[in-house]
C-alpha cells in the first residue's frame, strides 16, 4: 500500500444497486470523515483537515457526486507564518522492524 494511502484518509462511496465502490476525490489530502444525516437521503457531510490546511466541511450529494461548501463552514484565517510550513510524509522503521508513517513539519527554505 502506498504511503499516501496509509497516512491520509480515503472515503469511498458504495452503490447498493450496482454494488460498485468508488473513491471520492477530496479537496486535499488529510484526515477526513463522512456521515449522512439519515438513511433516507443521499446527502452527507464530509470534513477534512491536514497539517497545513484548516478544517473544511462540505455537503456531499452522493446521487449526483457533487461537493458544496458546508453551511456552517467559515473561511479560515491562519497566521501568515503558517504559509512557510511544509509537511513531509515518510516511513520509518521502528525498533522492532515495523514500518510506521511519520509526519515531519518544517519551515520552507
Amino acid at each position: 500500500m502506498p504511503l499516501k494511502e496509509r497516512i491520509n484518509t480515503q472515503i469511498f462511496k458504495y452503490d447498493i444497486q450496482t454494488e460498485e465502490t468508488t473513491e471520492l476525490k477530496l479537496r486535499f489530502s488529510g484526515t477526513a470523515y463522512a456521515f449522512c444525516d439519515d438513511k433516507k437521503t443521499n446527502h452527507c457531510t464530509v470534513g477534512i483537515t491536514s497539517w497545513t490546511k484548516p478544517y473544511a466541511e462540505c455537503d456531499f450529494n452522493a446521487t449526483k457526486g457533487i461537493f458544496r461548501p458546508g453551511k456552517f463552514n467559515k473561511a479560515p484565517v491562519y497566521p501568515a507564518a503558517y504559509s512557510d510550513v511544509v509537511v513531509k510524509e515518510v516511513e520509518v522503521k521502528g525498533y522492532d522492524g515495523t514500518i510506521m508513517p511519520l509526519s515531519i513539519s518544517i519551515r520552507r527554505v
